[in-house]
């Protein structure tokens, strides 16, 4: 099964479908973190792809940049030059006509906005 039939699961009815997609999405994170977000960044910017599997993709990818727990960290870790590749999809999409992609976009630059002055906060208190 494809990321993109991973992601169209997460949004069905049933929900034992959309827990089988968040094991399968947690699995694709935990084996091959780097890969899936540059794979849901392509997602995020192909206009092809219908508006709510971009949306579901972007949320996921926000969720993972900007997670205080067990994905914490591995942003960072990736090569900058993947990270940048990523920031600039997610920024070009500041610009889609699609209103719904524009401010899924917006959102994600927003958790790891939020992200960075939290961790800057906490080194701030223990730097005093």
């Amino acid at each position: 099964m494809d990321l993109l039939d991973i992601l169209k699961q997460s949004l069905s009815h049933e929900e034992r479908l959309r827990k089988e997609a968040e094991s399968n999405l947690l699995n694709c994170a935990n084996e091959n973190f780097r890969s899936l977000l540059i794979t849901l960044s392509n997602i995020l910017h192909d206009q092809n792809i219908e508006t709510s599997i971009r949306q579901v993709g972007c949320i996921l990818m926000k969720n993972l940049i900007s997670s205080m727990n067990e994905y914490k960290g591995k942003w960072s870790q990736l090569d900058l030059e993947i990270r940048n590749q990523i920031k600039g999809k997610i920024i070009a999409n500041l610009s889609n006509s699609n209103n719904s992609i524009k401010g899924v976009s917006a959102m994600t630059l927003a958790g790891k906005l939020l992200k960075l002055i939290y961790e800057r906060n906490l080194q701030d208190r223990f730097q005093k």
